[in-house]
C-alpha cells in the first residue's frame, strides 16, 4: 500500500500554520484591548507574567496546558448543547485569547533570553518580543518539533498569564 503523498508536507506546514494561528490570536486581543482603551492593563499584566516565567517555566506550562485541555473540553461541551453553545463559543474565544497572550510572553521571555546570549542586554521589551516571534517562528519550520515547540512555549505563557491573573499583585 501507497502511503499519502501529502503527508510529509503536513508535517513540515504545521508548525508555522499553529503559530500563525497563536499569532492571529495575540493580534485579536492586542485590537480588542486597543478598542476598549485598555492597553495598559494588557502591558501591566504582560509584565507581570513575564518576572513568573523567570521564576521557573515548567510550571506555568503545566498550568497553560491543563487549561487549554480544559477549555477546549467544556467548549466542545457547551457547543453540543443547544441551550449553552454561545456560553461554549464565548470560552473557546477567551481561550484564543490567553493563547495569544501566552504567545507574546513567551515570545518576550525567548526574546531577553535570545538578547543575553548574542551578546545584548535584556532592556527593551520591543526588541526582545519581536527576536523571539522571530526565533519562534523559525523553530516552528523543524518538522514535528517544531509544532511541540510553539505548543509548549504557548502554553508556558498562557500559564504565567493565568498565574498573573490570579495570584495578588505584587506591591
Amino acid at each position: 500500500m501507497k502511503p499519502h503523498s501529502g503527508y510529509g508536507a503536513g508535517l513540515y506546514v504545521s508548525g508555522p500554520a499553529i503559530f500563525l494561528f497563536f499569532l492571529v490570536c495575540l493580534a485579536a486581543l492586542v485590537v480588542i484591548f486597543w478598542g476598549v482603551r485598555r492597553q495598559e492593563a494588557l502591558v501591566i499584566l504582560g509584565e507581570r507574567a513575564r518576572r513568573r516565567l523567570d521564576q521557573g517555566r515548567a510550571l506555568p506550562t503545566l498550568w497553560g496546558l491543563s487549561a487549554g485541555v480544559l477549555v477546549v473540553a467544556a467548549s466542545a461541551l457547551l457547543m453540543g448543547t443547544h441551550v449553552l453553545a454561545l456560553v461554549g463559543v464565548l470560552l473557546l474565544a477567551a481561550g484564543f485569547g490567553l493563547s495569544g497572550a501566552g504567545l507574546a510572553v513567551a515570545a518576550w521571555a525567548v526574546g531577553d533570553d535570545l538578547a543575553v546570549v548574542l551578546g545584548g542586554d535584556e532592556g527593551d521589551t520591543l526588541s526582545s518580543l519581536r527576536l523571539g516571534l522571530w526565533a519562534l517562528f523559525l523553530t516552528s519550520w523543524l518538522p514535528v518539533i517544531g509544532w511541540v515547540a510553539a505548543l509548549l512555549a504557548v502554553a508556558g505563557g498562557a500559564g504565567a498569564v493565568l498565574e498573573a491573573l490570579l495570584t495578588r499583585r505584587e506591591s
